[in-house]
């Protein structure tokens, strides 16, 4: 069963499930058991920005993403979002899988 941080302070909307499919070293990857669709991760370098990742509607060369918050001076990088669109990409279904594991049903 996977591990979820249930103190994440200042959001009420359910618990943050770690990702198990991939992971990188300075970034969090985590699914809310009560987000919405269309299924997505959230991807966050501390303290600095956190985007949501479409993951079914990315191609092999475009990351469908959208920013939910950033630190103007430090927004994610071209090389970040490079190596997100790989990773994201060859684990589509491995990445749906869990996100309808994880997102709770209504």
């Amino acid at each position: 069963m996977p591990r979820l941080n249930r103190g994440m302070s200042g959001w009420a909307g359910g618990a943050m499930g770690k990702v198990e499919t991939f992971s990188v070293t300075g970034l969090d990857i985590f699914i809310l058991s009560q987000d919405h669709r269309p299924p997505h991760i959230h991807v966050r370098r501390p303290s600095e920005w956190e985007i949501r990742i479409y993951f079914m509607d990315c191609t092999e060369t475009h990351l469908e993403f959208e920013v939910k918050w950033s630190k103007r001076s430090r927004n994610i990088t071209r090389a970040q979002r490079a190596m997100m669109l790989q990773l994201v990409y060859s684990n589509r279904e491995s990445l749906l899988t869990e996100w309808e594991s994880k997102v709770c049903k209504d």
